[in-house]
């Protein structure tokens, strides 16, 4: 979620590679894709958007 806040798409893509939970919500409900989408990240947005499809 970290890498989803910052923007950092790179990093998002590594932990992806690597087994992240890209699906995972803390305790108050909020997930990577909606912090990109919060912060305004449309590039991650759409990466973390086609991965979720993909697992779904």
């Amino acid at each position: 979620m970290h890498a989803a806040f910052r923007n950092r798409l790179e990093n998002a893509r590594l932990l992806v590679q690597y087994g992240a939970e890209i699906g995972y919500c803390d305790a108050n409900g909020d997930s990577a894709l909606s912090f990109a989408e919060v912060e305004g990240h449309a590039e991650e947005v759409n990466y973390l958007k086609s991965i979720l499809s993909v697992k779904i």
